[in-house]
């Protein structure tokens, strides 16, 4: 509270040196003032120092034979913050060697933590979305002919070849890596899922592909890349008796690289084939079709939409099922006007779900007051529909924010607060979001606050307490910035259904 009320700076966190008892919170304290205000908190060199204690990790050949210094009983929220603050030190520090210590850091605190040789979900997401924030910061500088990491030289032949690799590749570039190109990080990341694929099974696809879609995300893959990938990972099977498309990884990879003619030929004769001609086409993979096609809006025309709309529309007989058909709209609603009646059917599904909500419950980590989701697409498309503007309402805007608010800790509303976020950018549109009367109107209600606040981190590159309605409104917003830093890096994961971008 003295902090976001300008009495106190960060000097006595950010320059002790005793041994404290809350070290992980206070490193998380840190990082929040740092999201909040970023000139008043500590220097990136703090994040370095005070993260996770890996000295001792540099000369082990073999992880299994040694202690881990508590590493792996670290919780999954104190690993994504010890990540976001490596990140922040990579991209602030100006020492090149104390840069590429901030990568050892990370890449020894994850790889520590995979257990018989298999990397955990929660820890491979964090360091992805860590690669993500270090590739869009200034290259770490790195002589010709040398090694990227020259401390991490034993474990990365051994135990931390995996994570060196592709932050070697996104923080020095392709030739510093030895991959060459994308195309070469791809076969290399095949190469090792089969190596592993004996030991690991199907959970090898959990750590190769999201750093594929990481690529394929930044434009370093294309069509011919993403066939090797659908067949290599049988992503889409054709064949004389089966057709099989991926409903997970297969939209995933369409939203960002045009398929091949061989695949959505397939996909359009299935979707659209009303006689049953096809008898390995049922009713159900004519619907999945449909999504995945959705799923390349960016790559289809206005005609080819409208039929994908037309199509679906003929499916819902009744306008009380439409909510039921959410998540077959949201990727349409990216990239096609929404007919009136899907927009009004979500709201109300929306509505329903504010309306039924349970009395919320404490969120151990946070203090804030979750309840329990078991569909989110409802709010997923209807955002999408806002953030395209493709079809929303005035209601719309309250809806979601309400949404949001009653299921503050979940994290699978990132299109929400990008949604709300873009809105805040348009003060002319005739729907827009006036942050301060939005802020007054919520005057009991704290999450509806901290919603908007988030909101606000996405649309503004500015330090969350500098912004002039911030600062010149009460004095507790200020504190709902404060809850607004923390939901921020309780999302700090890659985000694997990145819509509408």
């Amino acid at each position: 509270m003295d902090f976001v009320s300008s009495r106190i700076d960060m000097t006595s966190i950010c320059e002790a040196t005793n041994i404290r008892r809350d070290r992980i919170r206070e490193y998380q304290f840190a990082l929040e003032a740092a999201l909040l205000d970023r000139a008043r908190s500590c220097p990136p060199t703090y994040f370095l120092l005070n993260g996770p204690e890996i000295v001792d990790l540099y000369a082990v050949e073999d992880v299994q034979t040694i202690a881990d210094y508590g590493l792996s009983g670290l919780s999954d929220q104190a690993i994504r913050t010890y990540l976001a603050g490596l990140a922040l030190a990579y991209r602030e520090l100006g020492d090149e060697d104390t840069r590429r210590r901030s990568l050892e850091a990370a890449v020894l605190l994850i790889s520590v933590r995979a257990e018989r040789g298999a990397v955990k979900s929660a820890d491979w997401l964090a360091l992805l979305r860590f690669v993500e924030e270090i590739a869009r910061s200034p290259k770490l500088a790195v002589a010709p002919n040398t090694a990227v990491f020259p401390r991490l030289a034993k474990c990365g032949m051994s135990w931390c070849e995996l994570s060196m690799k592709i932050v070697e590749y996104f923080a020095a570039g392709p030739e510093a890596s030895g991959m060459g190109s994308a195309e070469g990080l791809m076969m290399w990341l095949m190469a090792k899922d089969s190596e592993r694929q004996a030991a690991e099974g199907d959970a090898t696809r959990s750590w190769s592909l999201p750093p594929l879609l990481l690529l394929a995300r930044r434009g370093e893959l294309d069509e011919r890349d993403l066939d090797l990938i659908i067949r290599r990972f049988g992503l889409f099977v054709l064949n004389g008796e089966m057709f099989y498309p991926d409903a997970i990884w297969l939209p995933r990879f369409a939203r960002v690289v045009p398929l091949s003619k061989e695949w959505t030929t397939a996909l359009w004769n299935c979707a659209l084939d009303t006689t049953g001609k096809d008898p390995r086409c049922l009713a159900l993979d004519s619907g999945l079709a449909a999504r995945v096609l959705a799923a390349q809006g960016r790559f289809l025309s206005t005609a080819a939409l409208a039929r994908l709309v037309s199509r679906l529309d003929d499916s819902i007989k009744d306008e009380r099922d439409i909510a039921a058909y959410a998540s077959e709209m949201i990727d349409l609603a990216c990239w096609a006007p929404m007919p009136d009646r899907w927009v009004s059917g979500l709201e109300r599904g929306v509505a329903y779900d504010v309306q039924i909500a349970p009395p919320r419950a404490a969120d151990p980590l946070t203090g804030v007051q979750i309840i329990e989701v078991t569909d989110v697409s409802v709010a997923q498309a209807l955002s999408a529909s806002l953030k395209s503007d493709h079809g929303s309402t005035s209601a719309t805007i309250d809806l979601l924010k309400r949404y949001a608010s009653n299921h503050l800790s979940y994290a699978g509303l990132d299109i929400v607060y990008r949604a709300l976020a873009h809105k805040l950018r348009q003060m002319d549109d005739p729907i827009g979001l006036d942050l301060v009367r939005s802020l007054q109107d919520s005057k009991s209600d704290t999450q509806a606050r901290a919603v908007l606040l988030r909101a606000l981190s996405i649309a503004t590159k500015l330090d969350g307490l500098k912004d002039a309605r911030i600062v010149e409104g009460p004095r507790f917003w200020r504190l709902d910035a404060v809850l607004a830093a923390r939901k921020q890096l309780g999302d700090y994961q890659f985000e694997l259904d990145h819509f509408c971008e």
